[in-house]
């Protein structure tokens, strides 16, 4: 029996898994209020820690004008009967009022009437429950529903729910009701109210800490366990590839990438402190974005490091933060649709995750700046990897400004240092070592060498004639 024979022999409607209740407030309080678990792991946090909401909802009932479906998956689990899938503010805004949390026009709900009481409970509300839903399928339901309402991407991630993935996002970042987690120490909250940190000036609304960290996660997961990104650390990371991960990490590859995490949030953390020491301020969101992508060039790059003293590194990269910020050159980049000033750019670019062109960018407008031989600050850096700056610009001096590989003009914003034999195969990083390249070309090579690179991308016949005149370009 073929597909289509199959087709018209077997009904294509499915057992229907869901029913529709109209019940009133009197019914919702003694069947579903205690039995309804009303933040579930996967449904969005609050946005707004004041009743102003709740009190929009509840004014919203007493005015005849209703609230809208709420949606529940029957559970039946050792600690409630009912999960919240959709409605989850609504039904916490009732049940806050119920509990005299905010008043009404005035009035807390102890504070009705008897005639008042009766007929607020007598109000109808519409539920639409769901029977035997997976874990997966009840992430599926919350993504379709809210597929027309505007919902952060890391809130769709979160609608995963009980993955690895997703745990250890959520649980490094926040405390989970009935999970007795322990939170990473840079994601303190500041205060008992609302989800401001002690640490970082942007705050976890709407998830937008844990889109952070699932951004660091995917970055570790990628170069530990897929091939792409030419093995490196820094990259772009759009929401495609969150979801990618999301959905495909395993609870190994969980365990293993973060062991990296931790030791970029205790980075984090030192800076952070470091820059309450210094100015008696949070770390910014700029700063923190920035620091992250200059953490992994500096693994990338150094493999090992060890930070000897964090306040000198941190006033190092403030130095070279309000430098570049403060340089109003223009410039023309190749990824940019218009000449701006490179404060303009810099700025754009330190909150930077989908450009991996912005993103170097940025990274080599500090590092070029950056006192990585500074002892001071740094006990365990192999430092012979880097060019200094003076040399590389007496290299592009001496190649007449032009690209080692292709032999264009090459303007200094344009180019990169490259060691012509490869750091990892013994190269060295001295003046008959080194090259200017385009940084498009240096980032293709990835740890080949150079000329090796250059014959297998075609620039073979100029790579005869650098043998020869190897500085006479």
């Amino acid at each position: 029996m073929n597909r289509k024979q199959r087709r018209k022999d077997v009904s294509m409607i499915r057992k229907k898994r869901y029913d529709y209740k109209t019940v009133t407030i009197k019914e919702w309080i003694r069947d579903y209020l205690k039995q309804t678990d009303h933040q579930p792991v996967g449904q969005r946090l609050p946005v707004d820690y004041t009743n102003a909401k709740s009190i929009d909802i509840i004014e919203s009932l007493v005015d005849g004008k209703g609230i809208g479906m709420l949606t529940l998956v029957k559970e039946n689990n050792e600690f409630y009967v009912y999960e919240s899938i959709d409605g989850g503010h609504r039904k916490r805004a009732l049940r806050d009022f119920l509990q005299d949390d905010f008043e009404v026009y005035g009035k807390k709900f102890s504070e009705f009437t008897d005639e008042e009481t009766k007929d607020f409970m007598k109000i109808k509300i519409q539920l639409h429950i769901y029977y035997d839903l997976t874990n997966a399928e009840k992430g599926a339901l919350f993504r379709t529903i809210n597929n027309s309402t505007k919902v952060k991407h890391q809130e769709m991630l979160n609608s995963y729910g009980d993955i690895s993935i997703a745990n250890a996002v959520r649980e490094t970042v926040r405390v989970i009701s009935g999970c007795n987690n322990e939170i990473h120490s840079l994601f303190t909250k500041d205060g008992d109210v609302g989800c401001k940190m002690k640490y970082l000036s942007a705050a976890n609304l709407q998830l937008k800490q844990e889109e952070f960290l699932s951004r660091v996660f995917y970055t570790i997961w990628r170069k530990k366990f897929t091939k792409e990104n030419e093995g490196k650390f820094v990259g772009a990371v759009n929401d495609d590839n969150l979801k990618s991960m999301f959905k495909n990490m395993s609870k190994k590859e969980v365990d293993t990438t973060q062991k990296i995490v931790d030791e970029l949030l205790g980075f984090l953390k030192e800076m952070a402190i470091a820059r309450n020491n210094i100015f008696q301020q949070k770390l910014s969101w700029k700063e923190q974005v920035s620091l992250t992508h200059l953490f992994f060039w500096m693994k990338d790059t150094f493999g090992v490091f060890k930070i000897a003293d964090y306040d000198k590194f941190f006033k190092e990269y403030n130095t070279v933060y309000e430098f570049i910020d403060d340089n109003n050159t223009l410039v023309d980049l190749p990824f940019e649709k218009k000449e701006l000033t490179i404060s303009v750019n810099f700025s754009n670019y330190t909150k930077e995750w989908a450009s991996k062109d912005k993103i170097n960018q940025m990274l080599t407008w500090i590092t070029d700046e950056f006192n990585f031989t500074d002892t001071e600050i740094f006990t365990q850096l192999d430092i012979q990897r880097l060019f200094p700056k003076k040399m590389k610009e007496k290299q592009l001096t001496k190649q007449g400004y032009r690209c080692y590989i292709d032999g264009l003009p090459l303007t200094m914003e344009e180019a990169e240092a490259a060691h012509i034999e490869a750091w990892s195969s013994g190269g060295r990083t001295t003046e008959n070592n080194i090259a200017m390249v385009r940084k498009k070309y240096n980032r293709d090579m990835g740890v080949m060498n150079l000329h090796q690179w250059m014959v297998v991308n075609d620039f073979e016949r100029k790579v005869a004639l650098l043998t020869q005149y190897i500085f006479l370009l």
